[in-house]
């Protein structure tokens, strides 16, 4: 929530030091401030017991250098994985992944069936 509160140029810094790149323009931080949001949104889901299957949210913009597909929707569950990943380290969204594998493996849900996360989600 602070880094919703700050001036655009402050935004900027931040990601400037977070992500370690030179320059960013307002696109980025729009990108972020909804990675952000989601990420936010669904720690919500969690910690008040709701069923994030089939949850739909705040709209997750797709960065730029992805590829067209990889976001087929903007406001379900794998948004906010989609989202998560993108402001995690390298290593913290490998142990997310492991863990989501775990969790679907456990699970007595065909997930794919009913459609809760995209066949190639990982």
């Amino acid at each position: 929530m602070l880094y919703s509160y700050l001036r655009g140029d402050l935004r900027k810094e931040v990601l400037c030091y977070a992500y370690s790149k030179e320059k960013y323009k307002k696109e980025a931080t729009k990108q972020v401030d909804t990675w952000l949001d989601a990420v936010r949104n669904l720690r919500n889901y969690c910690a008040h017991n709701s069923m994030v299957s089939g949850m739909t949210s705040s709209v997750v913009i797709r960065d730029k250098n992805d590829d067209v597909n990889i976001l087929p929707r903007d406001t379900d569950l794998f948004s906010r994985f989609y989202a998560l990943k993108k402001l995690l380290s390298a290593k913290e969204s490998e142990n997310l992944r492991i863990e989501i594998q775990r969790l679907i493996k456990r699970t007595k849900l065909d997930i794919y069936q009913l459609k809760i996360l995209p066949e190639n989600w990982n």
